[in-house]
């Protein structure tokens, strides 16, 4: 039976058609390749999964790479969403700009080594994002003006050697922050002014020896802020004790270090008893108990 010439041309064009979706979604059509073999290019395209802010706020436990062109991250504000992936060695370069919560968003990514400077101009809550990243080093000096919770921001970061001068001025929740980052010996001098909540802030950071006399004028409950931190200098004492001077919002009746479930920053730390000792007085004229 003939073919006509008019359905050769509806064949050539919609095989042109085909060529034109197949490369619009991201294949090559190479010079002469068969219409059969179109078919290959086809199956290798991967359809994005939309995370819309209806949908789970995590990209799932997998515990192979994770292959970002399946998701389709446009508009999405809630960045809580690569929650234990355990082969994640570099954080992936995704924009960030619209974000507003990174809670959680590394948590437990035990191989995670680094991260891109991410634009984080919105973010307000960056709570659990790196728990228990194990094989975190250091962090890129991330923007968080807006940042309001880091509770247990960097816990458990064992490896983490240094951290840069975040921007916290409106974080009012610090607890456990940098809790069991045994490799830290240094703290940056944070501006804690609106931190309500720093207990277990540094607690457990045993290798941790300099800490600059941050403003903590609204602080309210630190708990064993520096627990079980043995290696501290006396200068380093000295500051923590300015801090609790200078803290405003610690009220009257809640100013004795002696008990377990109260304020006291050092409760069970190892360091110059004599030294500390003598700072008492200093706490004592404020009118501290002991």
């Amino acid at each position: 039976m003939a073919i006509s010439l008019e359905k050769i041309n509806k064949v050539a064009a919609t095989k042109e058609n085909i060529a034109a979706a197949i490369i619009n979604k991201g294949q090559t059509i190479e010079n002469g390749l068969p219409f059969r073999n179109y078919v290959d290019k086809i199956e290798n395209i991967r359809y994005p999964i939309n995370l819309a802010e209806s949908d789970m706020t995590f990209c799932g436990s997998w515990e192979t790479e994770l292959d970002l062109g399946m998701f389709n991250f446009e508009n999405k504000t809630n960045y809580s969403c690569f929650f234990a992936l355990s082969n994640l060695i570099v954080g992936p370069m995704i924009d960030l700009s619209k974000a507003t919560k990174m809670d959680s968003m590394f948590r437990e990514c035990a191989n995670l080594q680094t991260i891109p400077l991410y634009n984080t101009k919105n973010v307000e809550d960056v709570g659990y994002m790196f728990l228990r990243c194990y094989n975190l080093t250091s962090l890129p000096l991330l923007n968080f003006k807006n940042v309001k919770k880091a509770y247990s921001f960097c816990e458990y970061c064992s490896n983490l050697k240094e951290i840069p001068m975040l921007r916290l001025n409106n974080c009012t929740e610090c607890s456990y922050m940098f809790s069991q980052c045994t490799s830290l010996t240094n703290i940056p001098a944070l501006n804690l002014g609106k931190a309500i909540n720093c207990q277990y802030f540094a607690q457990g950071c045993i290798n941790l020896v300099d800490i600059p006399q941050l403003n903590t004028k609204n602080m309210q409950n630190c708990a064993c802020m520096f627990k079980d931190c043995n290696s501290l200098s006396n200068s380093s004492i000295h500051n923590i004790i300015n801090m609790l001077l200078n803290s405003k919002g610690i009220s009257s009746s809640l100013k004795n270090l002696s008990t377990t479930n109260n304020i006291s920053p050092f409760y069970s730390t190892k360091f110059n008893q004599s030294y500390y000792n003598n700072r008492l007085t200093e706490l004592s004229t404020a009118g501290w108990t002991y």
